[in-house]
C-alpha cells in the first residue's frame, strides 16, 4: 500500500539481498563477541570460522527476508527454521531471532515516516490522528502487560515448533475460509485504511 507522497518501493529482490547482508553482518558480530573480543582487521584471518553457524544464520536471514514481505508470520517461520537447522539450542539464539527483525521494524517506520510525523504533530489537535494514536496504544498495552506478566508461560508453551506450526496452519485455514465466505456473500470489508479502524 502506497501513501500519498511516498517514494516507490525498492524491488523485492533488492530488499531480500539487503536483509541477508544484514543477517550475515550480525552473525559475524555475534561470533566475534562469543570469541571474547573483536579482532582487528589484520587478525581476522586467524579466526576459526564456524561454517555451520554461518550457514544457520544465512538460512534464517533468507527466511526472514522472504517471509517479512508476505502476509504470514515471519516470527513463526523463524522459530520453525531455527529448530530445523539446529540453531534454536545455541546460546543467544532468542536474541538473534529478535534482532534480525529490527530491520523490518525500521523499514516499516521509514515507510510510514510521513504518517508518524503527522500523528506526532497533530496528536493534540487533529481528531483523526488522535484516534489512530489511541487505537495503537489500546492495541499494544494489553499484549505488553500480558507479555510481561506471563513471559515464562508464553515462552514455555507458545514458542515451540509444534504450537507455532499448528497456529500457522489453523490461522491459514481461517483466513482462506473468511476470504471464501466474503466472495460468496459479497460482503464489503469495513476497514480499508488505517483511518477506518475503530474499537
Amino acid at each position: 500500500m502506497r501513501t500519498e507522497g511516498s517514494r516507490p518501493q525498492k524491488p523485492l529482490l533488492q530488499k531480500i539481498v539487503k536483509r541477508i547482508s544484514l543477517a550475515l553482518q550480525l552473525s559475524v558480530i555475534m561470533r566475534l563477541q562469543d570469541a571474547g573480543s573483536v579482532q582487528c582487521a589484520t587478525q581476522t584471518k586467524d579466526l576459526d570460522v564456524d561454517w555451520l553457524y554461518l550457514f544457520q544464520t544465512v538460512v534464517l536471514g533468507i527466511v526472514e527476508g522472504l517471509t517479512e514481505f508476505l502476509p504470514i508470520s515471519s516470527t513463526g517461520h523463524l522459530i520453525i527454521a531455527s529448530d530445523a537447522v539446529g540453531f534454536a539450542d545455541r546460546p543467544g539464539s532468542d536474541t538473534f531471532v529478535i534482532a534480525i527483525q529490527a530491520g523490518a521494524i525500521l523499514a516499516v517506520c521509514w515507510y510510514y515516516r510521513r504518517r508518524i510525523f503527522s500523528i506526532i504533530r497533530g496528536i493534540f489537535s487533529e481528531p483523526v490522528e488522535q484516534r489512530l494514536a489511541v487505537n495503537t496504544i489500546v492495541a499494544f498495552l494489553p499484549a505488553a502487560v500480558i507479555g510481561v506478566i506471563c513471559a515464562g508461560v508464553i515462552k514455555s508453551y507458545l514458542f515451540n515448533v509444534v504450537t507455532v506450526a499448528a497456529a500457522l496452519i489453523i490461522g491459514g485455514v481461517i483466513i482462506l475460509w473468511v476470504e471464501r465466505w466474503q466472495m460468496k456473500t459479497g460482503a464489503e470489508p469495513r476497514v480499508l485504511t488505517m483511518d477506518d479502524m475503530t474499537w
